[in-house]
């Protein structure tokens, strides 16, 4: 199957449609491949332990990427009806507080990563820094405080999807268990 139209646009992907009641997210060109696939599985094991997030439906090749198919959540970003209603912007704040609090209470999916083991795996990878400055920041990330809380990681209101049946929060690919306020 071919995607339809573009639906949405984040820094590391293209959202189109695929079918009548899914999406599919792809990749840009210079993101690592095997991002989709953990994007997949960490928003999988949250969907199933019944946190806010969309159905995984399968993962695809599209113009050469692994690519996510989820299931389509109807409705506008919250980010959006911030910019559209200013007005009601304590309400609108209100959702995404209870939303991300709602998170932090639903449980722990044994497949999301630690939040201390991802993010020091990220800073090794960052070659634009000396090996001396990668050490430091992963003893610094190792002494902040633990938790054992199912963290978003890329929680903002672009990432969060408002519709009748409430508040769903989409990408997942920094899903870690960790301090709540490290998702702050």
């Amino acid at each position: 199957m071919k995607p339809g139209s573009l639906v949405g646009k984040g820094r590391t992907s293209l959202v189109f449609e695929y079918g009548a009641d899914s999406v599919v997210k792809v990749p840009n060109d210079w993101v690592p491949p095997h991002w989709a696939g953990l994007e997949a599985v960490y928003t999988d094991a949250v969907h199933k332990i019944g946190a806010p997030a969309p159905e995984v439906r399968d993962v695809v090749v599209i113009d050469g990427k692994d690519s996510v198919v989820f299931a389509r959540v109807p409705g506008r970003s919250l980010w959006s009806e911030m910019c559209d209603r200013p007005n009601e912007l304590e309400a609108l704040t209100r959702v995404m507080v209870d939303l991300q609090g709602e998170i932090h209470c639903a449980g722990i999916p044994a497949q999301v990563p630690d939040l201390v083991g991802r993010t020091c795996e990220k800073i090794r990878l960052a070659d634009t820094v000396s090996e001396a400055e990668r050490s430091k920041g992963c003893d610094w990330v190792h002494a902040l405080p633990r938790g054992a809380a199912l963290l978003h990681g890329d929680f903002h209101p672009g990432n969060i999807v408002l519709n009748s049946n409430g508040a769903v929060a989409i990408d997942w690919f920094d899903a870690t268990i960790g301090h709540p306020v490290a998702d702050l």
